[in-house]
């Protein structure tokens, strides 16, 4: 990276990451011809238009901009109060879950209580970021405007031999094809010793081929299995292992709860000098998604023999989840309007928090009073039980995170 200036003249085309924002100066003159710029909504808007700078050259740049991004900072409140207010009692549920290891109680409490206007800073500058993740693309053309780009509009491509959808169609092929390949690359790669698997994760730039080994290692480590599919690598890519989690928390893993807290918190506080950043601490802790969950009787749908009508729905809706959409918000992230939602819609949004969901099985009842059935898909159909078992087994045990693979091998072994 520090001598970017020199080995960028021998390319004609050069594809950067997101990470590519700051502290990057490219001062090649009459060399590219134009910069593009793809915003998804994973950066900033600050970051996106950062990145744009780097070439230093007076070039077109030529962008496409998602108008919101799904990227949120705490439960994803504008308003500064009511987003550490949500913090502050995420937070407490954690300490009174880790009330009993007294080791760590004090760890957690270190930073909030010397350094307020820490949290404080970081609650203003996660609003400002929420609110502009609201008008993502608005907000980065005025950014743009802000600091000189003349702005013009893209005309519509009007190629008489390729119509729009056809066009779209191909470049979907394309897509999943090459997507193909990458999942079966990283099947096919090795699983790495810890030892190869820690050396990775601390490279910044690695080879393709490492890419893969790193990522069948992460895989085989967070699954305990060397029996990596590519169906598990497109799963683990749409957060599936986050699913999982809390599926594996709320029922056969909720003994083990406490335990996967208390590791986290004293992780984190290890790292950071025995202080933590209230933040920092929720952002990792399932204690409190958890209990809403619990409380929100998310359990009554988890069985797949259970059936719920209408009517069940809707008193479940009324009585459970219309008095608690604050709670609902603030630890889970999810707006509930008791206007426009269903209570079927928001049975779906609360199970698709584990990657599960109801299908309707038909209208039953006598004619006249017919009402819509649903019923739990079976939660096994993509293999998680045979996960769950194996995570049950490793708590059981004791075993730590880092070790994962060294207890993989064993299990192998025998």
């Amino acid at each position: 990276m520090g001598n970017l200036n020199q080995v960028l003249n021998d390319y004609d085309v050069v594809i950067a990451s997101p990470v590519l924002e700051t502290g990057i100066s490219i001062d090649i003159k009459n060399h590219f011809t134009s910069v593009f710029g793809f915003g998804t909504g994973k950066q900033t808007v600050n970051g996106f238009c950062q990145g744009l700078d780097r070439l230093r050259d007076d070039v077109p740049r030529h962008i496409w901009v998602a108008k919101s991004s799904n990227e949120r900072v705490g439960n994803g409140e504008t308003d500064y109060k009511r987003l550490l207010r949500s913090e502050h009692q995420k937070f407490k549920i954690v300490v009174s879950s880790l009330a009993v290891a007294d080791s760590v109680a004090p760890e957690i409490m270190a930073l909030d209580e010397s350094k307020p206007e820490n949290l404080q800073t970081w609650g203003k500058m996660a609003c400002f970021q929420n609110s502009e993740a609201k008008n993502y693309r608005e907000c980065i053309l005025k950014k743009l405007q802000s600091v000189g780009y003349e702005l013009i509009e893209s005309p519509t491509s009007s190629d008489p031999y390729v119509s729009k959808d056809e066009s779209k169609l191909l470049l979907t092929l394309i897509k999943e094809d090459n997507y193909e390949l990458l999942c079966e690359a990283i099947r096919s790669a090795a699983n790495p010793s810890d030892q190869e698997f820690k050396k990775l994760e601390q490279q910044n730039d690695k080879t393709p081929q490492q890419r893969y080994t790193h990522r069948k290692g992460k895989l085989c480590r967070r699954y305990l299995t060397e029996e990596i599919t590519p169906q598990m690598v497109a799963r683990d890519d749409q957060g599936w292992f986050s699913q999982l989690t809390i599926h594996y928390y709320l029922t056969m893993g909720k003994p083990f709860l406490t335990q996967r807290e208390q590791k986290k918190v004293k992780s984190l506080a290890d790292s950071n000098g025995g202080k933590v950043f209230k933040p920092d601490v929720n952002k990792i802790a399932l204690t409190p998604k958890i209990k809403v969950l619990e409380f929100l009787q998310i359990e009554r749908f988890l069985n797949p023999e259970s059936l719920h009508d209408n009517d069940s729905l809707a008193d479940w809706f009324k009585n459970i989840i219309i008095p608690h959409a604050q709670a609902i918000k603030t630890v889970l992230g999810l707006t509930i309007n008791p206007l426009k939602d269903s209570p079927v819609a928001v049975a779906q949004r609360l199970l698709g928090l584990m990657g599960l969901k109801l299908t309707c099985i038909g209208r039953l009842g006598c004619r006249g009073n017919r009402k819509r059935v649903y019923q739990l898909l079976d939660p096994n159909l993509d293999g998680r039980n045979e996960i769950f078992s194996r995570w049950s087994e490793r708590d059981s045990l004791g075993v730590s995170t880092l070790s994962n693979n060294s207890y993989l091998s064993e299990k192998v072994a025998l």
